[in-house]
């Protein structure tokens, strides 16, 4: 079995980049699209815990991490999709939180969108 620092050397990214996905649940969802803008397809992997990993299709070593959202709840990103809704350019990540409430309300389980463009 390999120790960490070198299943991150091998896979090209930092110890604490493996920390985080053994930790979590990467791949809950997983999306690819051109969230980078250059032609080339990039892949966006979920973690409940932990957040999104993006990794560049181009080069595929450490990934940008984009931290949990701000209230979420447990399946933060129950729905996901890819698509190009600003014209031009790069595809944006659209993630669904069918969950969350609003801290305080009595409404439960409304809901919210978010949509990610990675400028």
């Amino acid at each position: 079995m390999m120790c960490k620092a070198e299943l991150a050397r091998k896979a090209g990214v930092s110890a604490q980049t493996i920390d985080r996905i053994e930790n979590g649940i990467l791949g809950y969802r997983a999306r690819i699209g051109d969230f980078i803008g250059d032609e080339r397809l990039d892949a966006a992997f979920f973690s409940l815990p932990a957040g999104i990993y993006i990794w560049d299709g181009t080069e595929m070593g450490e990934p940008v991490h984009i931290p949990r959202l701000e209230g979420a709840c447990a399946h933060w990103c129950c729905g996901a999709a890819v698509g190009q809704l600003i014209p031009g350019g790069k595809e944006e990540l659209v993630i669904g939180g069918s969950d969350w409430s609003p801290e305080g309300s009595d409404k439960a389980k409304i809901g919210r969108l978010h949509i990610v463009r990675f400028d």
